[in-house]
């Protein structure tokens, strides 16, 4: 298994659709077409399951798309767990209360919505199976602020540095990834072929690929979508 951090990097710095990630992308591509030429060359290539995959999509950020938190409430009475696409807000007793902050944000700008942590919806999977009652993970801010594709949050001390981002709502087409896979047990492409699927679902085909028993898989929430679809036994 290998991470390749290039074209996310360049993709942040620069933008998704800049010469720069262009080229990363030739670079990494490059490096896959010679791991594919020495399998070939050793005779491996129709042996070895391979798949290529994204963890997220990019999608052009810009200076004319940004909401400054300061613009509403003083930023410093909270303490920002995440900012941008979303903003983790959690008040500081005695600066600001919970109630306050989200009405000096609901309704203020029409690219951002902003939610009570038990008001999220279920879309975005933070608690289980749509149950308000489980959220109980600290890590969820009493108040979240979430922004449109493209659009980015900033304070006045917390300023946009960078071209490109993810982590927006993974429904529209820019946060969607690749998935490639080719193998002696990758079934070929056919009509029943899933065509779009979650990233969670990828867990338990890889599960089946390397033939690991049923009591040493752990619990996940992926599906046997992939194992049933494009896993050949």
């Amino acid at each position: 298994m290998a991470y390749v951090y290039e074209v996310d990097d360049i993709g942040h710095q620069f933008g998704p659709d800049s010469v720069q990630v262009n080229e990363s992308i030739a670079k990494v591509d490059a490096v896959i077409g010679k791991l594919i030429s020495r399998l070939k060359n050793a005779n491996l290539f129709d042996k070895t399951n391979i798949i290529i995959v994204s963890d997220h999509g990019m999608t052009p950020l810009s200076h004319d798309r940004i909401i400054n938190l300061d613009d509403y409430f003083n930023t410093s009475s909270v303490i920002i767990g995440d900012l941008s696409p979303i903003s983790f807000l959690f008040p500081i007793d005695g600066l600001i209360t919970k109630e306050q902050l989200y009405e000096s944000l609901v309704n203020k700008h029409p690219n951002m919505s902003v939610y009570y942590k038990q008001d999220i919806p279920s879309k975005y999977q933070l608690y289980d199976n749509s149950s308000i009652s489980s959220i109980s993970d600290n890590r969820i801010s009493p108040v979240v602020v979430i922004v449109d594709l493209g659009w980015q949050v900033i304070t006045n001390t917390l300023h946009m540095t960078q071209m490109g981002d993810h982590g927006f709502d993974n429904q529209t087409p820019d946060m969607q990834a690749i998935f490639i896979a080719h193998g002696p047990n990758i079934k070929p492409r056919s009509n029943d072929t899933p065509t779009t699927f979650r990233n969670v679902e990828l867990y338990n085909l890889l599960i089946s690929l390397l033939d690991i028993e049923k009591e040493h898989v752990a619990s996940n929430n992926g599906t046997s979508l992939l194992s049933d679809k494009i896993y050949l036994k």
